[in-house]
């Protein structure tokens, strides 16, 4: 399996642009109901563009709750540090989810992508040749 060409970051680091410091708010659905708090983001390596937003939904009382990978095409951050999805939390608890969070592979990304019906955007922007 090919791993891709995302690192998981963990907190509001200068790499990222500021309008990307998102790590530690909110994501809310339509409806303004509270999901769960953003833990990080899945961003490329050389340009540290974000492509997913990470967070836990589900869990109680000491049991882990599942990591949701939302790709950046569904949320949209709004003012006051609120985060908001383009999904409902239901959709959002079936997508699938990476085995290793750090070590996320090129397939499970395509599930991921194909589950919120949008093309890979490797395929869609291929990498400038570097030669």
């Amino acid at each position: 399996m090919t791993e891709s060409n995302l690192i998981y970051v963990t907190e509001n680091i200068s790499e990222l642009k500021r309008d990307d410091w998102i790590i530690g708010n909110y994501l809310y659905d339509r409806e303004k109901q509270r999901i769960a708090r953003v833990e990080g983001l899945l961003v490329e390596k050389r340009t540290y563009l974000p492509r997913y937003l990470v967070f836990t939904c589900g869990g109680f009382l000491r049991i882990q709750g599942k990591t949701v990978l939302l790709p950046s095409e569904f949320f949209e951050v709004m003012d006051m540090g609120k985060i908001k999805s383009l999904r409902q939390v239901e959709f959002l608890q079936d997508a699938p989810t990476p085995e290793v969070l750090e070590k996320v592979t090129r397939q499970e990304e395509e599930e991921i992508l194909a589950y919120f019906d949008l093309q890979p955007y490797w395929a869609v922007n291929p990498p400038e040749d570097t030669q």
